[in-house]
């Protein structure tokens, strides 16, 4: 097995190596070097008129989420002293079947606790894939108009020029293009 993770390390390093290697223009076949930008992705998504939306539209499903979940906590508190209240009247069998019963519900409203989590980020993700391929498609077309030839996400560049960063422009095209977009949230199963 260490040989195996030293053979990987070693093929990893080879094509480090190797693009350490390549020819430090970069120069394309018409003989220019390649044009670079660079864009950060997560400014744009946090920034944007759609990625606002998306984060109003997840406050407000939270908190009817959680006014929701604060009303069946308080039924099952209720519920409990209600159970304690009557164990000394009732006999160990009626006990022990209400103690089921109300274990039963505490289950359910763990299994819902976890459907309506589930069904949150399911209806973020599915808003988020809808940026994201705007973005995408935002930045293939300024690429093409400005003759870009690679686009680097901020995180992954160390430094680079003001004039390489085209993250503005991304932001505002996708602001244009997608001014908004509405978080659904899936039904939840029951």
């Amino acid at each position: 097995m260490m040989l195996q993770s030293a053979r990987w390390a070693l093929a990893a390093a080879t094509v480090g190596f190797a693009l350490v290697l390549a020819p430090v223009s970069g120069a394309k076949a018409d003989g220019k070097s390649p044009v670079v930008a660079i864009a950060d992705i997560q400014l744009v998504l946090h920034e944007s008129t759609a990625g606002k939306a998306v984060q109003k539209g997840l406050e407000n499903q939270g908190e009817i989420f959680h006014r929701e979940i604060a009303a069946q906590e308080d039924k099952l508190r209720q519920g409990q002293q209600e159970l304690e209240r009557q164990h000394a009247s009732l006999s160990e069998d009626a006990f022990a079947k209400k103690r089921r019963d109300f274990e039963k519900q505490v289950t359910d409203y763990q299994r819902d606790l976890q459907a309506r989590q589930k069904a949150l980020q399911q209806g973020e993700a599915d808003a988020q894939r809808t940026i994201i391929g705007a973005i995408n498609e935002i930045i293939s077309d300024l690429a093409r108009d400005k003759g870009i030839d690679l686009v680097l996400q901020r995180p992954a560049v160390f430094y680079a020029g003001p004039d390489l960063d085209v993250t503005q422009e991304v932001l505002s095209r996708l602001n244009r293009k997608l001014p908004s977009v509405t978080v659904n949230i899936p039904p939840i199963k029951k």
